[in-house]
């Protein structure tokens, strides 16, 4: 099919360029044919199993492996992990937010089972994030890079109950069904903290990563302390114990309505937007509502209200024929009463592009505007205006080689029924890409809802999520073997 073939021809070109890894400077490997290795693979089965027959001359071995993903212990699991936090006002909802006492529950329950069921080490670390790393592996155990598959399982304050847990519990589908085929290579499920924003901005990876995206720095140091991780240590990605990391890969429901739209099941997430926000404060003065004339009104509030329709028309007018969306999520009027006129107004202002030239533009343009209202002569005799440091996060690309084994997986498992979009929500893999290769795929978002007790996925599109995630994370862990052989190969050389 004309998809097929337009993965396999992006395959061959990534093949021919060189790709970094942490710690190791090789060429990519594909799992259709490991020449450095001498290994030859074949791929069988694409819904519910899959199949390599590989036969090595170097110290890794010879193998024979079939993982089999069962679709029907994902949905089982997924029903199971629903259950820490059930709302009880919705049969759906969760409500699970990190580090809460029912997150921790949760994230024991998931760690059990990946120790029982999935043969690997769980730990936790001092901000909640939990990592369960394969025991034994095949060359040696910093011979292999490691390929990390995840995802966040705490939730909004109104949350669903696949946004997160969809890529934890595939995570550890791909782990238990590559156990229990007894393949070779490294591999790690990992169950990131505070993805959905209780103290900052997905807060557990970008620790890993080695960034401090904490905001409620006080309220977070009382909820380490009181989960009893104040004393532990925080997981790093450069941390010897992990050794080398060659790939994440992360899945995750859709939270819009594109596949749907299209009818299709999987979409292969080519880059994820990045997320810029500020704080714009206006300060007037407080005074009665009743007494004080319209004319001589130092109003912080309708001041806040017209920048931000003002603001509104620049960017419609900047961002004409891109996909960039912008929100003002926030205004806080002080004191907020109905009869005082506001002395002080604070407006949030967040933008989205993939491309971070356009967020730069953006960021002009609401810092030119906050300057055209100073130089205002009713303004500027009534209404100071400051902004405040910019917060959020960079826009991410996906690994293009990782995209396309992804995308020959989805190809497999739905024919034409698949697509590649960028990801208008930031997620983990946002922080992971700064410093590993990493990919993601979703599934679709029943009516495109999301951070709601309403969240839901149709059961088939969560198993065929399943079947292509088994696969292409199969595939990243054969492409993990052929670089730790390439590199052994320098070695000798």
């Amino acid at each position: 099919s004309r998809p097929q073939l337009r993965s396999k021809i992006r395959l061959l070109a990534v093949m021919l360029s060189p790709v970094k890894v942490p710690r190791l400077s090789v060429f990519l490997l594909t799992p259709v044919a490991f020449w450095s290795c001498s290994r030859t693979v074949h791929a069988t089965g694409p819904q519910f199993d899959a199949a390599v027959t590989a036969q090595g001359d170097t110290d890794l071995g010879s193998c024979t492996c079939t993982p089999v993903s069962k679709g029907w212990r994902v949905l089982d699991d997924l029903r199971a992990l629903r259950k820490f936090g059930a709302a009880e006002s919705h049969p759906l909802g969760v409500v699970r937010q990190a580090l809460t006492r029912v997150d921790l529950e949760a994230r024991q329950w998931l760690s059990q089972k990946m120790e029982s069921e999935a043969g690997l080490v769980a730990h936790m670390d001092g901000i909640g994030t939990t990592i369960a790393v394969r025991k034994g592996t095949i060359g040696g155990d910093r011979g292999v890079p490691l390929v990390l598959l995840g995802s966040h399982s705490d939730t909004q304050p109104e949350g669903g109950w696949l946004d997160g847990a969809l890529g934890v519990i595939y995570a550890l589908e791909a782990a238990r069904a590559l156990a229990e085929a007894d393949c070779p290579g490294r591999w790690a499920v990992v169950n990131w903290s505070d993805e959905e924003g209780r103290f900052g901005t997905v807060v557990g990876s970008a620790s890993f990563v080695g960034q401090d995206r904490v905001v409620r720095k006080d309220e977070f140091l009382d909820a380490r302390k009181e989960a009893g991780l104040a004393a532990t240590p925080l997981l790093r990605h450069d941390n010897s114990s992990l050794g080398p990391l060659h790939a994440y890969f992360e899945a995750h429901i859709e939270q819009g309505k594109r596949l749907e739209d299209a009818r299709q099941q999987i979409a292969v997430v080519t880059s994820i937007v990045g997320l810029w926000q500020y704080s714009v404060t206006f300060e007037g003065q407080q005074n009665h509502a009743g007494t004080t004339p319209m004319a001589v009104r130092r109003d912080a509030g309708l001041t806040a209200m017209r920048f931000a329709v003002a603001l509104d028309d620049k960017f419609k007018e900047l961002c004409q024929g891109r996909e960039t969306v912008w929100t003002f999520g926030r205004l806080d009027l002080q004191p907020g009463s109905h009869s005082i006129v506001p002395g002080k107004a604070v407006l949030t202002v967040q933008f989205r592009d993939t491309d971070a030239a356009q967020l730069h533009l953006m960021e002009h343009s609401l810092h030119d505007l906050a300057s055209r209202f100073r130089k205002d002569a009713v303004v500027a005799n009534s209404v100071a205006i400051r902004i405040g440091p910019r917060g959020g996060i960079e826009p991410a690309s996906m690994a293009p080689e990782l995209q396309a084994l992804a995308e020959l997986a989805a190809e497999k498992v739905a024919p034409g029924n698949w697509s590649r979009m960028h990801s208008g929500a930031v997620h983990d893999a946002s922080n992971l890409a700064r410093v590993v290769r990493s990919a993601m795929i979703f599934v679709p978002s029943i009516d495109g809802v999301s951070h709601n007790f309403n969240e839901n996925t149709a059961d088939e599109d969560i198993v065929a999520g399943a079947a292509v995630y088994m696969q292409a994370a199969f595939d990243m862990v054969l492409s993990s073997l052929g670089d730790a052989c390439h590199a052994e190969r320098r070695k000798l050389d």
